[in-house]
């Protein structure tokens, strides 16, 4: 009998005979994406893109050996899994798999058409054989790979802002390959124009802010959030406008707790202020709503939860885009040597804010106070430079001034300390045997690139 831990790697690596995939009602299934794995609480794995019938879906995938351990788990209670689309098993035993929404899941069984050779991680490569220069060659070479990849992913959302926004003007959606049933695809071809437009690239560093303010627990509801509530939206109602903003941000992430729920006077009072503003605004909200159960608080520090972080991002917006400052500054990232202590001090200033009254001792809405209240530490703003900003920064010199260089960007990260050491930099230190520690940020790239790999 295979294994559960084991049956997650076949679906990971779709180690099955694909074919032959079906769900237990007939419908064929095709796996466009198998999804991310997930080492939180939840559904094994998130954003799958799964074609059932003739129906794509986006969502997430559980993973169990009978079908019946959906029920025996709770999780037909628990709303942390209504985003399940597909739930796989090993063997069917006729149990009905449904959401707390009372939604049935497709359930597909693998006994038929699973390989049972089980894939192998790739040799690891011989580490301690290299001298020390070798091995920083290796990482600084894994650095410039990774910052590509993050440039890539940037390029190709923003071909995606550039179709919405074709889309929002009347476009067919026949002209950029878009179905009713499908995730947009990009469009062919892009003018210089449209490929530097300040709104699209706003909305572009908006959304890169945004997940990058979710940490690890909650990247993905920050991105989808900052999807659902586009960066014109909060303009429209204005950026210094901080009840406005906190209320469509708070209401469209389903975090806005019933005041009457709220023992504290001082919480209730609040909250009943951005209820109202939310129930005035949430008729111009047409994108699909957050819940709270999309939002992940187990093992965090109050400063890091999702009410923090979105807080937080309130007072920010201002100064983040009211004069276009994170646009001014990836337009003059490049500059002569030694501007790498004045572009830091830059993005400093830009992410620095004074919260109101209630938030400089809170962390949620619970009844919970904290001594500091929110703010964004230094690691935060250093992952921020070098996870979004820098590749955000060099995306659009190559788009506006036509150059391939790397060269100033790796100045820039090799002026930069590293980030925390985490359970991917453990990782590399006790698969590889090396005691290798990072001393700035583009080695931290390397050495997170090189760890990811040794994971698979």
């Amino acid at each position: 009998m295979i294994r559960e831990h084991e049956l997650r790697l076949v679906w990971q690596f779709q180690q099955l005979e694909s074919t032959r995939l079906r769900t237990t009602d007939g419908r064929r299934v095709a796996v466009c994406c198998p999804g991310t794995p997930n080492m939180d609480g939840g559904p094994d794995f998130r954003n799958a893109r799964i074609r059932i019938g003739e129906t794509t879906f986006v969502g997430d995938v559980e993973v169990h050996i009978r079908s019946a351990e959906w029920v025996a788990h709770h999780h037909h209670l628990d709303s942390h899994y209504n985003r399940v689309v597909l739930h796989v098993v090993l063997v069917d035993d006729g149990t009905t798999t449904r959401t707390a929404s009372r939604r049935a899941i497709p359930v597909v069984a693998l006994r038929e058409c699973v390989d049972t050779t089980l894939p192998a991680p790739p040799p690891l490569p011989s580490l301690q054989q290299l001298p020390t220069q070798g091995i920083e060659d290796l990482i600084k070479e894994l650095a410039a790979v990774r910052i590509e990849k993050k440039i890539l992913r940037l390029h190709e959302r923003l071909r995606e802002i550039i179709d919405e926004q074709r889309m929002v003007l009347g476009e067919p959606r026949s002209a950029y390959g878009m179905s009713s049933n499908e995730i947009p695809l990009p469009a062919r071809e892009y003018s210089r124009q449209e490929l530097i437009s300040l709104e699209a690239w706003e909305q572009l560093e908006y959304e890169g802010i945004m997940e990058a303010m979710g940490y690890s627990k909650n990247r993905v509801p920050c991105a989808r959030l900052a999807r659902a509530i586009r960066l014109w939206m909060l303009r429209r109602f204005g950026l210094e406008d901080t009840s406005s903003t906190m209320a469509l941000l708070f209401g469209a992430a389903g975090l806005l707790p019933p005041p009457r729920r709220l023992p504290d006077r001082e919480i209730r009072s609040y909250v009943r202020g951005l209820s109202r503003r939310w129930a005035e605004l949430r008729p111009a909200v047409r994108s699909m709503l957050l819940h709270e159960a999309d939002w992940l608080f187990f093992r965090l520090r109050p400063a890091n939860f999702p009410t923090a972080r979105l807080a937080s991002m309130c007072f920010l917006l201002p100064g983040l885009f009211a004069s276009h400052g994170v646009h001014t500054l990836l337009m003059s990232s490049a500059g002569s040597p030694g501007f790498e202590s004045s572009w830091m001090r830059s993005v400093r200033a830009l992410f620095s804010f004074s919260p109101d009254e209630f938030w400089a001792c809170h962390y949620s809405f619970a009844r919970v106070r904290g001594r500091r209240g929110i703010r964004l530490g230094r690691d935060r703003i250093l992952d921020i430079a070098a996870n979004i900003l820098i590749p955000a920064a060099i995306l659009y010199s190559r788009l506006a001034q036509e150059t391939t260089s790397l060269r100033w960007g790796v100045e820039l990260l090799e002026s930069l300390p590293p980030g925390p050491t985490n359970a991917t930099l453990r990782l590399l230190t006790t698969r590889s045997g090396l005691g290798f520690v990072p001393n700035n940020a583009l080695m931290y790239q390397g050495a997170m690139e090189l760890g990811e790999r040794l994971k698979t």
